[in-house]
């Protein structure tokens, strides 16, 4: 189950280019029920996104929690970020912005830990 959380500059985004990101990426997995692809938007004013101990005004932090799937080859890997930079290249690179991402991948067979609020 993937998770995308994608950092920006308050007002980088439209909703309807948040729809349209949303989309592309969930297009990426192909291979996997689409309710299984989540993505959040967060936009990071100014005064709160510094890189290098400097604000950032036009950064752009993509991180991917990969859930019980991996990438285990080169070939796989190469493919998938090929398939990821063709996805969203137009509302990054192609807009100008600084960017970045990483993908953290949790093995299948890793512990589940669901918590749960109870109000008394």
């Amino acid at each position: 189950m993937p998770l995308w959380k994608i950092y920006h500059p308050v007002g980088a985004y439209t909703r309807e280019d948040k729809h349209r990101v949303a989309k592309r990426i969930t297009d990426i997995y192909s291979s996997l029920p689409k309710f299984y692809v989540d993505v959040v938007f967060q936009e990071v004013p100014q005064d709160s996104f510094y890189v290098g101990g400097e604000p950032a005004s036009n950064f752009v932090r993509i991180h991917m929690d990969h859930i019980a799937r991996q990438l285990t080859s080169e070939a796989a890997k190469t493919k998938f970020l090929a398939r990821v930079e063709d996805a969203i290249a137009p509302f990054v690179k192609d807009r100008g912005f600084d960017w970045e991402f990483h993908i953290d991948e949790t093995p299948f067979n890793a512990p589940s830990i669901v918590t749960q609020s109870l109000l008394v």
